[in-house]
């Protein structure tokens, strides 16, 4: 097999940054089909995540969320919904 050639049992690669930035990706990406943010929760994220090789405690993602809520980029709407992506005002 050349090095150019990838076989068919590997499956592609994700890469993240941090927790925090896969957290603001997934908030981001969590819409509605008319295009509005839903929220979140963190078991939601942390099966996310773990679906998509990323194995994090709900501690960890819990922390990022806060911290993503403290920079104004989400909003947390209460314990049980989680977290949504805070869009900017125009």
């Amino acid at each position: 097999m050349s090095s150019s050639e990838v076989p068919n049992h590997v499956p592609p690669t994700q890469s993240f940054h941090s927790i925090r930035e896969a957290c603001r990706n997934a908030l981001y990406n969590a819409r509605t089909p008319s295009g509005r943010f839903i929220p979140m929760s963190v078991p939601e994220l942390v099966a996310l995540f773990a679906a998509n090789g990323l194995v994090v405690n709900e501690r960890d993602v819990q922390g990022s969320l806060r911290d993503l809520a403290a920079a104004g980029e989400a909003i947390e709407i209460d314990e049980q919904a989680g977290f949504r992506w805070n869009e900017p005002a125009a």
